[in-house]
């Protein structure tokens, strides 16, 4: 059983999804190249491919988030059918630092495209990460 859902067309999301949004996945931790779903939950930041591919970060690993821009960068896309190689003008996105298996860190990185958007994304999960330790905090108390 899935527990991610139908969202528009062909993009899937978590279940009970806060925020959701489709984006320019960047190669690096997650292995899926294209436009994929970013969303926050209660207790997790994930990004979910078309595929059912998805990576889920807990809220407790994330140690840093910013909105970040990607000069130069080059990513593959199919238009009208034919794969491309495109080079946006706005190349404005955000980077999630995370923790994970002990003292690894890594970085997952998306493109929005707008500066604004990046901003945006970014205080969400933080927003979101800060409300998690919050409820966290309070249920030791």
């Amino acid at each position: 059983m899935s527990n991610l859902i139908l969202l528009r067309g062909n993009f899937l999301a978590p279940k009970g999804a806060i925020a959701t949004a489709v984006v320019q996945s960047l190669p690096g931790v997650f292995e899926y190249e294209g436009q994929v779903v970013i969303a926050v939950t209660d207790n997790a930041f994930w990004m979910v491919a078309p595929n059912e591919e998805h990576l889920m970060i807990p809220y407790r690993n994330i140690r840093s988030v910013r909105p970040d821009q990607f000069p130069g960068i080059v990513y593959r896309e199919y238009v009208d059918g034919v794969e491309t190689l495109v080079a946006p003008n706005d190349t404005a996105g955000v980077t999630v630092e995370f923790k994970e298996y002990a003292e690894f860190y890594r970085r997952l990185s998306f493109l929005t495209f707008y500066p604004n958007k990046a901003h945006e994304w970014a205080r969400t999960i933080e927003n979101a990460v800060s409300n998690f330790n919050r409820r966290k905090f309070e249920e030791k108390g």
